[in-house]
């Protein structure tokens, strides 16, 4: 197993703090054998044996607003990054052992956290890959259920690619200010701002999933299935449609960020901060007659809420029948 995970922080990581709160307290840990200091001048020094991390430090301290990341290779080929650029942490792990790893880690910048994702490693790239090509130097079969569409190739014809939006795995990234991510992986996180965009309640009422909770500081754990390994089995790919639609995940990750081909027209959820009448972001829900969630196609009603930034606060709200004669039946 590979995985990756990311971590986005609400404000630039501070290097010292992380440094000795971290690395100095575990400077001796079994499974990392190099520190690499990458400078805004572009130079980059690296340190091989634990015993010399607090020797350096000390040594370049002084220097630390001249840092722009740090890495830590680790055994196993996996490794954990920081970047006061970005305002992130980021790695890989080849083994689930050194997943204990970043437990280590999250408490230390939880309150910075924005969100932070864990996706299998290949499975992650594939799935915003529209270029066949790929597939194919991975030895990974393209997906049944992926749509493909074709494309202009000098060579080919024929040529096809594949549409990402078909695939569940697949993220968005977004221009906003805040640089959120939208997806959908095993085990997610998410803080407060997100129900900016992402109205609370529909955070809330989603529980197709192994866990769906609040941490301190109001950050949101949602595991999508048991097992990371696990991703690519129907059952996981089924719950990762479940939590894109149920949260709007790709319409306000289109608006707010970009995406290769458009999505479809016939969703249960959208999500949008564009043509509100009294609200920051409309939520439009479609339901069938006993008010469950169903694809707006098939919808008896449309219902809509505007919220307030707070994504709490509901200030308008109102719904409408599409299909006649079952308006009576929805209040009785």
């Amino acid at each position: 197993m590979k995985l990756d995970f990311y971590i986005e922080l609400n404000t630039s990581l501070e290097l010292y703090s992380f440094f000795t709160n971290y690395i100095i307290q575990n400077k001796g840990y079994r499974n990392q054998d190099e520190i690499r200091f990458c400078f805004k001048d572009f130079s980059e020094v690296s340190v091989n044996t634990p015993v010399l991390y607090l020797e350096y430090f000390e040594k370049f301290k002084s220097k630390i607003d001249e840092i722009e990341s740090i890495k830590f290779k680790l055994l196993w080929n996996s490794s954990i990054s920081m970047s006061e650029k970005y305002s992130g942490v980021s790695g890989h792990f080849d083994t689930f052992d050194n997943l204990s790893i970043f437990f280590e880690i999250f408490p230390n910048v939880l309150h910075f956290t924005k969100t932070a994702t864990f996706h299998d490693k290949d499975d992650r790239f594939l799935n915003c890959c529209s270029d066949l090509s790929y597939w194919k130097d991975y030895k990974r079969n393209v997906p049944i259920y992926a749509k493909l569409i074709p494309v202009f190739d000098f060579d080919d014809k024929n040529a096809k690619q594949i549409d990402v939006e078909s695939l569940p795995g697949h993220t968005h990234g977004s221009y906003l200010e805040e640089n959120l991510w939208f997806g959908a992986c095993w085990q997610m996180y998410f803080s407060e701002i997100y129900y900016k965009y992402i109205p609370k309640p529909l955070f809330d009422s989603f529980s197709d999933c192994e866990e769906n909770i609040i941490l301190e500081n109001g950050i949101r754990k949602i595991t999508l299935y048991k097992n990371p390994d696990d991703y690519d089995l129907p059952e996981s790919r089924d719950r990762q449609w479940a939590f894109r639609k149920h949260l709007g995940i790709d319409t306000i990750g289109h608006e707010t960020g970009f995406g290769e081909h458009p999505i479809s027209d016939d969703l249960p959820v959208y999500v949008t901060r564009q043509s509100c009448k009294n609200g920051k972001t409309k939520v439009t829900r479609y339901l069938d007659r006993e008010q469950r969630l169903i694809n707006k196609k098939a919808a008896f009603f449309e219902e809509i809420k505007e919220y307030l930034e707070d994504g709490i606060t509901i200030v308008f709200e109102e719904i409408k029948e599409l299909k006649k004669g079952f308006f009576g039946s929805f209040f009785n």
